[in-house]
C-alpha cells in the first residue's frame, strides 16, 4: 500500500474492512484504525522480489475520505463514548454500501448499522443512513459484506450478505461468523432492511 500520511491518516493498523471493486479492478480499504477513513487503491501486480522494497506497490485511485461524512460517530450509537468502526464495504449497483458498529456496546443499544454512499469518495452530501436491519441484534449484521452467487440467491433470500462476529461483548454479536442475506437496494427504501 502507499506509504506516508495522506489527508491526515495512513494505512497503519488498517485493512479491517476492504472490498473488491470489479468495475475498476481495485480495492476500497479502511485506513488507520483510529481514523476510519476509506480510500480506493489499485491492485499491484504480484511479483517475486528478493526484498520487500522490490515488490509492486498499490497506488491511490481515490484519496482517503470519511465515507459516512461524520455520521459513523454522530449517529451510529448516540451517547456511546466508545469507538465506532467501519465493519464492511460493498460496491453494489453503482453505490458503496458501508456497515458500522460500536466497538464496545456493552448495553446492546446500537440499533442502526448500514449506510449507502456514492462510489466517488470526493463527493459530499450523498451519504444516507445509518439504517436498521431486521436481525436479532445489530451486532449480528454490522460487519463484513459480500455478494451471493446468482445460483444461491433464491435459496438464501437475497443478492448480498452481511454479518459480524468476534467483536467485544460476545452476547451482542454472533458466537461465530453470522451471515444474513439482504438486498442493498432496500437501503433507504424499507425500514428495517429485510434480512
Amino acid at each position: 500500500l502507499p506509504q506516508g500520511t495522506f489527508s491526515g491518516t495512513n494505512f497503519g493498523y488498517s485493512g479491517t474492512a476492504l472490498a473488491y471493486n470489479a468495475a475498476r479492478n481495485s480495492l476500497f480499504i479502511v485506513g488507520h484504525d483510529v481514523h476510519q477513513m476509506v480510500a480506493e487503491v489499485t491492485i499491484p501486480e504480484i511479483i517475486r522480489a528478493p526484498a520487500v522494497t522490490g515488490l509492486a506497490r498499490a497506488t491511490f485511485l481515490q484519496m482517503f475520505a470519511d465515507v459516512t461524512e461524520g455520521k459513523l460517530n454522530a449517529l451510529l450509537n448516540p451517547g456511546d463514548p466508545n469507538a465506532k468502526k467501519i465493519g464492511g464495504l460493498l460496491p453494489y449497483g453503482g453505490k458503496l454500501v458501508v456497515s458500522g458498529y460500536a466497538y464496545y456496546d456493552g448495553a446492546g443499544r446500537q440499533a442502526v448499522s448500514h449506510f449507502v454512499s456514492g462510489m466517488d469518495l470526493s463527493v459530499t452530501g450523498d451519504v444516507q443512513g445509518p439504517f436498521p436491519m431486521a436481525a436479532p441484534r445489530t451486532g449480528f449484521v454490522s460487519g463484513y459484506m459480500g455478494t451471493i452467487p446468482q445460483a444461491w440467491q433464491g435459496a438464501l433470500g437475497g443478492p448480498a450478505l452481511t454479518g459480524n462476529c468476534c467483536i467485544p461483548i460476545i452476547s451482542r454479536t454472533s458466537y461465530g461468523p453470522a451471515a444474513f442475506a439482504f438486498d442493498p437496494a432496500d437501503e433507504g427504501v424499507k425500514t428495517p432492511i429485510p434480512a
